[in-house]
This record gives structure tokens, sequence and C-alpha cells, in this order.
């Protein structure tokens, strides 16, 4: 018999194929980032980044479409340059009114503002090419079910203080994810609730899965954000449902106001105590002080602790009092202090250690954070992209582009533009993704003739 002999040719297509799924992987391992890892694990999200950057110059210029790649992407290619202009001007005048130099943690801050630039062409390059783009991101975002099994485990190493850490150094990160995530489920199981189908318990019970751990984050920001996102969410869908019964839109309403308190009840009692804990602060720090963190974690709850008059509270005084000290640093110098910010102290002796400290902490806020590293002129360009992002899937959603699509991209661009206001995220890889696929949102499939979001 003979034998059949399969050949593999590399061609300029191939190139490009190969290059979507090495981007598509470096999606899916962006939840991977733990310092204890090996080095090509933790930073595995960068190097397929790179390679499918690569990957794609590569076939670009077989395929002699430069020209036509810089002309379809210029206005991305503008906005990142406004940032990056900003940057080296704030830098160079740091250096020469100041003498400081940029070290070795400055070129990694410039390195991570230009993979995020990169990330945003390559969104455009492959939503260009492939309408099913969109549906793919959203399918290796979802690695974020492993997070899931942790509410099943009784002794779970994954956690730092008490805060859901899973694969990452910081809960912050996780609970960013996991916006993205839950703004995926909740388009989908609002588009199953009427006419009802079967599949619709799957994705809300997800839903309530992912709210459990995001409550385990701890993190307040993203607690916000997400809100923010499922309110937007709602916003178009009601604009979209309008003319159908409101009974729809009351399920949708009660579905999502019920995904908080459902996923309370389904974390463990140490999460459940930890987020009483940061509405009611006196109580917390009774309990810490008294036991401890591990033994008070059964106590909040079973209401063996009591504190005169636990006053509910959703304020953090130290991200204020960061805000007001970078906001009067940005009264001194508009054009920013470059990428090497946190070298600088105050001159009075009085304030040094506390502006050194400001500095470790970083504004916590990403239009100080943007401000503080390449001032106004940067600010515009980072807002630019965002008014981009907004503005081209508002305009697909009227266009009548895939519903599902437009309210996922736009549910996790809003939650994370919310975060973002309460934490340094100017460089976070996935919020940029977002932004690129709210860039390239008219390349989202026409499914209706629906000339309005309001038809």
């Amino acid at each position: 018999m003979g034998t059949v002999q399969t050949k593999f040719y590399i061609t300029q297509e191939r190139i490009a194929q190969v290059a979507e799924v090495m981007f598509l992987a470096a999606i899916m391992f962006l939840i991977v980032r733990k310092n204890d890892y090996p080095w090509a694990l933790k930073r595995s999200s960068d190097i397929l980044f790179l390679l499918s950057a690569i990957l794609t110059a590569l076939h670009l210029t077989f395929a002699v479409r430069w020209s036509s790649f810089l002309q379809t992407h210029r206005k991305v290619i503008v906005g990142f340059s406004l940032i990056f202009s900003g940057l080296i001007l704030a830098s160079i005048v740091s250096y020469v009114l100041d003498g400081v130099r940029i070290d070795t943690e400055g070129i990694l801050m410039f390195g991570r503002f230009f993979e995020v630039g990169v990330v945003v062409l390559l969104v455009g390059f492959f939503a260009t090419r492939n309408p099913h783009f969109f549906r793919k991101v959203a399918i290796t975002q979802l690695s974020t079910l492993v997070y899931l099994c942790a509410l099943f485990s009784q002794r779970n190493p994954n956690v730092t203080m008490g805060r859901f850490v899973l694969f990452e150094n910081r809960s912050d990160n996780v609970s960013y994810y996991l916006i993205v995530s839950l703004s995926l489920m909740v388009v989908l199981f609002l588009e199953r609730v009427k006419p009802f189908r079967k599949s619709f318990f799957l994705f809300y019970l997800v839903a309530i899965g992912f709210s459990s751990i995001l409550l385990w984050t701890f993190v307040r920001a993203s607690w916000v954000g997400f809100s923010a996102a499922a309110f937007f969410t709602l916003l178009m869908w009601i604009l979209k449902t309008k003319a159908e019964k409101a009974k729809r839109v009351f399920i949708g309403i009660v579905l999502i106001i019920l995904l908080a308190p459902l996923g309370f009840l389904v974390a463990p009692r140490m999460v459940r105590n930890g987020v009483i804990g940061k509405f009611f602060p006196a109580i917390q720090r009774q309990i810490q002080e008294e036991v401890g963190f591990e033994k008070a974690t059964t106590l909040v709850v079973a209401k063996t602790v009591l504190v005169d008059k636990p006053s509910f509270s959703f304020y953090d005084p130290l991200r204020v009092f960061l805000w007001k000290e970078y906001a009067k640093k940005m009264i001194e110098r508009p054009i920013g202090f470059g990428i090497h910010f946190t070298t600088f102290t105050r001159a009075t002796s009085q304030s040094t250690v506390q502006w050194k400290l400001i500095s470790s902490l970083g504004p916590h806020n990403t239009i100080l954070e943007i401000l503080v590293l390449g001032g106004f002129l940067a600010l515009y360009g980072f807002l630019y992209l965002f008014y981009l992002g907004f503005k081209n899937l508002l305009q697909a959603f009227k266009a009548g582009s895939d519903t599902r699509w437009c309210l996922y991209v736009l549910a996790s661009i809003s939650g994370l533009a919310v975060a973002s206001f309460f934490d340094h995220m100017i460089t976070f890889r996935i919020m940029w993704v977002m932004v690129g696929l709210g860039i390239y949102a008219k390349h989202i499939p026409i499914v209706s003739p629906s000339p309005s979001i309001t038809s």
C-alpha cells in the first residue's frame, strides 16, 4: 500500500492565521502572572503577544501591505503617538530641569506602553480580517472559568491576606479580568430570558460563581466597575427591547440585582465576613485587633463580635489623600514628570517621607497616572482612543451589528474605565484589548437591518 504524504506550505495567509492563534492564546494566559512561576510561564502572554506581532509583521511584509495597514489604523497610531510624545517630552524636561535619568523601571514602563499599542493594532488587524474575531476573544478570555474551582475547595491556598489571587500577584488584577468575563455572562443570560432557553441556567450559574469570586477579591473598585458595566448593559438592552413587553426588562433587572447577594451566599464564610468588613470598617478593625484575621473570619456573620454603632462606609481616605497630593504635583508641572516619576520627593524635609510613600503607592487613578507620566499631551491621546472606542461601538450598535458583541465590549470598557478611576491601570492589557475591540467595532457582523438602537 502506498503512503499518503501531506505537505505543509508556509503561505502569507497561514502566517496570519498562526499570528491570530498566538494572540488569542496570549489573551487566555493573561490571568497567569505570579512572580513565583518560572519566567517563561509568568511572561507567557507577553511572549505570545510578541510572537503574534512578529508573524503579523512578516505577513504584512510578504504581502506588501504595510502602506494599507498604516492607512487603515492611522487613528490608533495618532492616539498612541500623542501618548508617546507626551511621555518622551515629559522625560526630557525632567532630565533637563531635575537631572533625573531614565532607569530600568522607566525603560520597562515605556515598553509596557509600546506593548499595549501593539496589542490594539493587532486587535485591529485580526478584527478586519475575521468577522468571528470578537467571538473568539470572548471565548478565550473565559480562561477565568478556572477560578470557579476555588469555590468547591475546602482548603484553598490561592489567597493572600484572604484575597483571591489564583495565578496572580494582586487580587486587583483578578477582579478586573472578572469584570470582562461577567460582562459576557450578563449579555448571554439576558438574551436567553425571553423567549426562555434552557442554556440560561448555565450562564446564570456561571455569573453567580464569577460574582462570588469578584467579592472574594475584596476590591471595591471592581465592585463599582462591574456595577457600571451592568448598568450600561441594562441601559442599551432596554433601548433595544423597549418595544417588547416590560416583563422581560423587569426580569432582566431583577436577575442582575440578584447576582451580588447570590454570589455572597455561595461564597465561603471567610469571604462573607471579609465583604461585611469592607462595608463596616469598625467591625473589621475590632476583630482584627482582638483575634486576628484568620480567626475573625468565623465571627462577623455569626454576630459574636459586637461593635457599638458599626457605621456603614464605602469611603477610602487614603485614595482621596493620594488624589489630592498628585493633583497638587500636577499643578507644579502640567507637562508631566516622565516615565520615572516615582523618584521625585518634595523639597521640604517634613513632607519628604510622606511623598516617598505616596510615590511608591502611585496615584490610584488612571487619569492622574497618565497626567503624571506624560502630562496633558499623553492624556489627550489616551482619551482620544477611548473616545474612538465608545463612538465606534455606538455606531455599530445603531447599524444593527450583533447586539451580543456590542453589549459585551461596551460593558467591559465601561466597567474597566470606571474601575480605573480607583487604580492605576494605564497599561493593563485586557483593558486595551477591549478598547481595541471597541475601536474596530464596525467589523462586528451585521445581523439585522435595524437602523437605530431604539427601533
